[in-house]
Formats: structure tokens, C-alpha cells, sequence
């Protein structure tokens, strides 16, 4: 009998590996299909955008285009540029520029490769949280309603810029939830960070960023506090030191008091005009225009949250998905009718 019993646990592991291996291919094929669909998306929208260089600057790609040429001169904004956004817009553009020529077809290619990266790394993220073909769903929806006029996606508007790093940061801090490695929390908290500093709204994803670490931060039998504590204290290091070193540089120059009226003062004025009421209407009567414009993919997507909502096996990815949901909801009440970081502020 034991021979017997042998016998068959040999068997069964014969039979096993078989189907192992071919569960593996079947994966893998499902990998690199989701990647060649992805570049085929990612090529359609990149083939709209290149008809569309030559479309004139819009007001803010100017202010923008401005500040970096000044910053290219070696001059810092506040001093011969008065506005209420933080420098990294003027920096990113700078770089752009200095890529892509100081012109405003050289703006809009700098925008062509931006939307590439962040969709690629949407996939990315959303692969990670559930699988590749959501990653595909997500990364091509997102691609493809970027480039709507109802979102002013043909512009290279700070937002293109903020969402990069955001999607970035959040992507190597669920890898760093997994390996629990100080200096990913570090290097997530500093791209959520850099996102702030290219413009104020990207706090909102600082917010999501800080939830997301104390509800999903691996918990353990018997529970230290001592590992939390540290990872807590890398993420929130990484998420200062890039408004830090700005703060820094003004000091340095001898500006920043015109730094801190421009992007503070001014901005917290400006924006208590507007009530969280109003803002909020004003979002729902935006987000009904942009739902106008493209409601066959938001209705895909209805259908899409339908299983991790509702399946208790994902319920590790719809905490994630309403967390990001909700504070980029917070994000874009902001970004349209400032009302949000009135109240904050």
C-alpha cells in the first residue's frame, strides 16, 4: 500500500506539470498579446497627436513655455513671471524644450511622448492590481480619452505632467508593500512628491498615496510597529524633499518671499471665492460634458468595476481602485474650479 500510495502522488505530479507549464504559456502569450494590442493603441493615438503638432499654443502651454525659457536663461519664475503654479511646470517644459526645440510643435511632441510614458505606465499599474488584460482596458481607455477635447487633452496642460510621476509613485509603492523595502517607499513618496511640485493638485494624489500605505501595509503575527514607523518615515521623506529643495533654492536666490506670495497667498485668495458647493457643481456639470463625449468607454468601464466590486477574492484591489477613484475625483474638482485646495489651505 505505501508503494501504492507512492506510486500515485508520482503520478499525480506527472500530471501536474504539465498543466503548470501550459498555464504558464498561456500567460505568458496573454503578456506579450496585451503589449503588441497596447503599442497598437498607443501608435493609432500617436499618429492623432501628430496631425495635431501644429495646433497653436494654447494660454497656459505659453505661460508655461514662458516660465521654462526664463528658467533656461538661467532667470527663476516670481521674479520676471507672476503666476500661482509651482516651478516644476516650468521645469518640465524647460526639459521638454530643451528636447524638443523651443517651438509650440516641439511643446506638442514633448506632449506625444508624455502621454505614451503615462499610459504604459497605467498599464503598469493596473496589470499589477488585477490583470494584464484590465491593463490593456485601462492603459488603451486612457490613451484614447486623453486625446478628447473635453478634457483639453490636445494641449499640454500641467496635468499631462502631474499624472506621470502620480501613476509612477503609486505603481512602486505597491512594490514596495510587497518587498517592504525602505527605499521604495522612499522613491514612491518622492514621485508623489514631484507631482506637487509641477502643480498644487497633484496633492491629491499625495493623499491617496498616504491612505494607500496605511490600509494596505502588510500586517504580521506578532505586529512591530518598528518597520511600519520606518517605511512611514521613508514615504513621507520622499514626499517632502522635492517641495524642500524648492523652498531651498528660493531661499538660496533670495526670492522666496515672492515664491511664497505667488504660490501661497495669492493662490489661497484666490480660491476662497469659490464654496466646495460650487465646485462641486461645477465638476458634475464638467464631468457630464466629458461623459457626453465618450460614454461607450465609461460604460466598458462600469462593466469592468463590476467584478472586483462585487467578488470578495478582489478585495485587495477594490480598496485600491476606490481609493484611487475617489481622490482623483478630489483631484479634479480641484483642478477645474480650485474650490478643494481652498478649503485645504
Amino acid at each position: 500500500m505505501p508503494g501504492k500510495n507512492r506510486d500515485s502522488k508520482q503520478w499525480d505530479r506527472q500530471i501536474e506539470q504539465p498543466q503548470e507549464e501550459e498555464l504558464r504559456l498561456q500567460k505568458r502569450h496573454a503578456e506579450h498579446g496585451a503589449w503588441l494590442f497596447l503599442l497598437a493603441v498607443l501608435l493609432l493615438v500617436a499618429g492623432i497627436r501628430y496631425h495635431l503638432l501644429n495646433v497653436p499654443m494654447e494660454r497656459d502651454e505659453g505661460e508655461y513655455a514662458y516660465g521654462a525659457q526664463l528658467m533656461l536663461q538661467g532667470l527663476l519664475p516670481y521674479e520676471h513671471l507672476y503666476s500661482m503654479k509651482l516651478p516644476g511646470i516650468y521645469g518640465a517644459y524647460a526639459l521638454v524644450l530643451s528636447i524638443f526645440g523651443q517651438t509650440h510643435t516641439g511643446v506638442h511632441a514633448g506632449l506625444l511622448l508624455i502621454n505614451a510614458i503615462t499610459s504604459i505606465l497605467i498599464f503598469l499599474l493596473a496589470r499589477r492590481l488585477i490583470n494584464p488584460l484590465t491593463g490593456l482596458a485601462a492603459a488603451g481607455s486612457f490613451a484614447v480619452l486623453s486625446v478628447s477635447p473635453s478634457v483639453q487633452g490636445v494641449f499640454a496642460n500641467a496635468e499631462h505632467f502631474v499624472i506621470v510621476p502620480a501613476v509612477a509613485g503609486f505603481l512602486i509603492l505597491l512594490i514596495a508593500l510587497e518587498k517592504r523595502r525602505w527605499w521604495l517607499f522612499f522613491a514612491a513618496g518622492l514621485l508623489l512628491g514631484l507631482g506637487f511640485v509641477i502643480k498644487q493638485h497633484g496633492f491629491a494624489f499625495i493623499l491617496a498615496g498616504i491612505v494607500i500605505f496605511f490600509t494596505q501595509y502588510p500586517g504580521g503575527r506578532p505586529f512591530s510597529w518598528k518597520p511600519l514607523g520606518w517605511h512611514a518615515l521613508a514615504l513621507c521623506s520622499g514626499i517632502l524633499l522635492p517641495y524642500a529643495v524648492v523652498c531651498i533654492i528660493f531661499l538660496a536666490s533670495g526670492s522666496f518671499a515672492q515664491f511664497w506670495f505667488w504660490t501661497f497667498k495669492y493662490p489661497r485668495a484666490y480660491i476662497s471665492e469659490l464654496s466646495f458647493k460650487d465646485g462641486l457643481y461645477n465638476f458634475l456639470n464638467n464631468f457630464g460634458l466629458i461623459l457626453r463625449d465618450s460614454w461607450p468607454l465609461w460604460f466598458l468601464a462600469y462593466i469592468g468595476l463590476r467584478p472586483p466590486i462585487w467578488n470578495k477574492d478582489e478585495r485587495k484591489s477594490r480598496t485600491l481602485l476606490l481609493i484611487l477613484s475617489l481622490f482623483s475625483a478630489l483631484r479634479r474638482i480641484s483642478w477645474k474650479d480650485v474650490a478643494v485646495m481652498g478649503n485645504l489651505a
